[in-house]
């Protein structure tokens, strides 16, 4: 059988590379999806997690070397002046960014902090970084926006323990698709990890990356891979710690947020991201300001807790609804319908052996959720905490007020397993988002649903074409069947953006509809303003509108011998006059 493309999280298939039990681990965080190695075995997980790749920076050049698209020449880069690397058609690059080591330093990790519920606040402290001496460190390249690269840094936190100690791992990335001159367009990503250390846990092989001629098309390719947790294991390693020269390096292994505790990350930026993000935690809180060498991003919140979908079984014992699934993802082109690559790299589906990752966002996440369901007794496997949050993959097809201008416009998080992929879609009255889970946990009890919605209060009023005075706003949760569920609702503006949160709603495919409104200014007290000279000697009332609300226009409006001056942000005439 043909092997498909190991190591790959999200977007890709996972065969014979991770545990094949997990009924030893102690908390959800060791949930592993399990492999199976029976003939004709197709599984699928919706979990919410990074790829393993995305724990170590790379740089890769692309050289297309003629019109034929298959003959391209792809190369592992140290520096974009390697001379396989220099002048490439384009670069891509994912930097894992280093600690702030001098006040004018950007593109950096400032710090971590956190808040507990009692109101104390505890200071990060960095220890290490997870990998010195990982394959592919290289330099950075100001004039094409590719920032200088390090591993994800482990930080003590000595008043916030968790269970199994006070460290965590921080993991902020910035990636691209750099083209000569010009940037196609970074992405960010950041999360935060507790985690202990497990002496020699990690798998033998090391981390590579290599460039090799490829034999079949007479060209080079590249690759960069990593295994992080061994096969056949009752554990899962969330990062390794070791440099592979020295011995086996150390296993991270993945735990549970402690509780009622705001977790704040402080970042460094060249320059403000642009567009959206997505995240995994609750309560957010966004704050960006300018610094002498680009901008200041903090995000604050508290962990979510984010349920795990997951079955499979052989082909020929799967439900109808999971194999049109299945199906559906090996002949769908669309590119809104996207099931990892469900297609490539594989065997006839009754025969192929192997365990769909889907990522979390998107219609093919949400269709497949749907199709588990009833197999699935409508239950997930495990549920466990998180917080992290990502540049949004897509803002195609959304309002303009979502992509005009620099700069981040809000950030939207949920804790349901699957959910829009984008900002939410403006329908001209109300801002819709769609959201999908399994209605029970692991235990039996039904999962509770959070969603925030941070919006710059500027996009709020472009979309609404409102004024500068204070916004409303009510939010819905739809169930499917067309009824609203009851859940708790907040509404609040401050310091530029608009917050605004669902909680305690229910599942499986709710959609959050939030409508924003704005007061209509009272009328000012009646003033006079003259009739011009073809009106009758009679005067009429006309509204003022109140100071500071926007630009006052006056317009005239007649009605036969009659003629009113109305005053307003958008003045309109009485029934039965007409504008002049």
């Amino acid at each position: 059988m043909k092997k498909l493309i190991a190591g790959l999280i999200f977007g890709a298939f996972t065969l014979f590379c991770s545990t094949a039990s997990i009924a030893g681990a102690v908390e959800d965080e060791q949930w592993n999806s399990p492999q199976l190695f029976t003939l004709g075995y197709h599984g699928i997980t919706i979990q919410n997690a990074g790829n393993e790749t995305s724990t170590f920076s790379d740089l890769l050049a692309t050289f297309n070397r003629d019109p034929n698209p298959n003959n391209f020449d792809r190369y592992v880069c140290h520096s974009t002046k390697d001379k396989d690397c220099v002048n490439a058609d384009f670069y891509d690059f994912n930097s894992i960014l280093p600690i702030c080591l001098s006040q004018v330093q950007t593109d950096c990790v400032e710090g971590i902090s956190t808040e507990n519920s009692e109101g104390k606040i505890s200071i990060g402290v960095y220890n290490k970084y997870t990998n010195d001496k990982h394959p592919n460190l290289f330099e950075a390249d100001p004039s094409l926006d590719i920032p200088t690269d390090a591993s994800p840094s482990i930080w003590t936190i000595e008043g916030t323990p968790h269970n199994f100690g006070n460290q965590y791992v921080v993991n902020v990335a910035i990636s691209g698709r750099s083209f000569g001159k010009n940037n196609g367009g970074n992405s960010i990503s950041a999360s935060v990890t507790p985690i202990s250390e497990m002496n020699g846990g990690a798998p033998l092989e090391p981390a590579q990356c290599r460039s090799w001629l490829d034999p079949a098309r007479n060209h080079f390719n590249n690759a960069c891979s990593i295994n992080l947790t061994p096969n056949i294991v009752e554990f899962k390693c969330a990062y390794v710690d070791g440099d592979y020269v020295s011995g086996t390096p150390n296993c991270l292994l993945p735990h549970a947020f402690p509780g009622n505790t705001r977790f704040k990350l402080s970042i460094r930026l060249k320059s403000e991201p642009i567009g959206w993000f997505h995240g995994r935690l609750s309560d957010p809180d966004i704050s960006i300001t300018k610094n002498q060498s680009g901008i200041r991003l903090e995000v604050s919140g508290l962990s979510t807790r984010v349920p795990i979908a997951s079955y499979g079984d052989t082909w020929n014992l799967l439900p109808n609804e999971i194999k049109d699934f299945w199906n559906k993802c090996e002949t769908a082109s669309s590119q809104a319908f996207q099931c990892g690559g469900a297609g490539n790299f594989s065997d006839p589906l009754p025969q192929r052996i192997g365990t769909m990752l889907l990522p979390p966002y998107g219609p093919a996440a949400i269709e497949a959720l749907q199709a588990m369901t009833p197999v699935t007794h409508d239950h997930s496997v495990a549920s466990p905490s998180t917080w992290r949050f990502n540049t949004i993959p897509s803002n195609s097809g959304v309002s303009a007020c979502f992509n005009s201008g620099p700069g981040v416009k809000g950030i939207v998080t949920t804790n349901s397993t699957t959910y829009s992929e984008g900002p939410p879609t403006f329908d001209g009255s109300s801002l819709n988002y769609k959201v999908a889970s399994l209605h029970y946990n692991p235990d039996g009890s039904v999962f509770k649903g959070t969603y925030n919605l941070v919006v710059r209060s500027d996009v709020a009023r472009c979309l609404y074409n409102f004024t500068s005075a204070p916004i409303k706003a009510s939010i819905s949760v739809i169930s499917a069947d067309g009824s609203n569920d009851v859940a708790t609702t907040i509404a609040n503006e401050k310091n530029g953006w608009l917050y605004l949160s669902a909680n305690g709603f229910t599942f499986s495919n709710p959609t959050i509809s939030v409508k924003l409104t704005q007061d209509t200014p009272a009328p000012a007290p009646a003033t006079n303003l003259s009739s011009d000279a073809n009106s009758s000697s009679s005067t009429s009332n006309v509204n003022v509108t109140p100071k500071g609300l926007g630009k006052t226009l006056i317009i005239r409006c007649v009605k036969g011998k009659t003629t009113k001056y109305v005053s307003g942000i958008k003045p309109a005439c009485p029934a039965g006059y007409k504008k002049k």
